[in-house]
């Protein structure tokens, strides 16, 4: 049963269970992961992030299924004009405190794809932004580091 058990935390992480008043975990940061119009090399390097060789629930990280339970809106790509209305939608389901994490290039100044018509001019996750992740894409070891940085956990 361990081994099924191991099998199933690397494939899909380890969240704890819902605290049943206030619906969050007792971690601190529950990511909510939206791609929109990228490449798929960020939101590969988030799916990375959550198998059990980097064990984020330890360091008060979760991944989690739905807007309505998150509190950090975790964007890769860039902002186009057929993935506003879903982005602005699973912003509305989540719970104040919320906020947004940009993840990549293309997320923080829309990277190879500025000059695509479908691109819209704002940039992803505009004031609600709280941290941007550089690269292209970033590791998952940068990820980890920028939302550690974020809890004010950073090793150094």
């Amino acid at each position: 049963m361990a081994v099924i058990r191991a099998l199933f935390d690397s494939v899909f992480g380890r969240v704890k269970p819902l605290d049943q008043k206030t619906g969050h975990t007792d971690q601190i940061l529950h990511l909510f992961p939206v791609p929109c119009g990228d490449c798929s090399g960020c939101i590969l390097e988030i799916t990375a992030l959550r198998g059990a060789a980097f064990d984020i629930s330890a360091s008060g990280l979760a991944f989690v299924d739905h807007p309505a339970i998150a509190n950090i809106l975790l964007i890769t790509g860039v902002l186009t004009r057929s993935m506003l209305p879903y982005l602005e939608k699973n912003w509305e389901l989540m719970p104040e405190p919320k906020a947004i994490v940009t993840v990549g290039a293309c997320a923080i100044d829309k990277g190879v794809f500025e000059e695509n018509y479908t691109v819209l001019k704002e940039t992803t996750g505009g004031e609600d932004c709280v941290l941007q992740i550089e690269g292209c894409p970033p590791s998952p070891q940068q990820i980890m580091e920028g939302l550690l940085e974020l809890l004010g956990l950073r090793s150094q």
